[in-house]
């Protein structure tokens, strides 16, 4: 998840928006949920981050 947390607070730095998240939202063939949303919502909570960090500098 720390991995996950620090590219998308890297994907912040480098310009990228919110919707680029290179983890998607995957099922298992019975429809169960997977670790796939722990790993968007690091992604998005590093992204936030970085972008809270930012406004902080300004």
């Amino acid at each position: 998840m720390a991995g996950a947390f620090k590219k998308g607070a890297d994907a912040h730095q480098n310009g990228q928006s919110i919707t680029d998240c290179p983890y998607k939202d995957k099922r298992k063939e019975d429809g169960r949920l997977t670790f796939s949303r722990a790993f968007v919502r690091a992604w998005h909570d590093g992204w936030q981050w970085a972008a809270q960090q930012g406004a902080a500098k300004e």
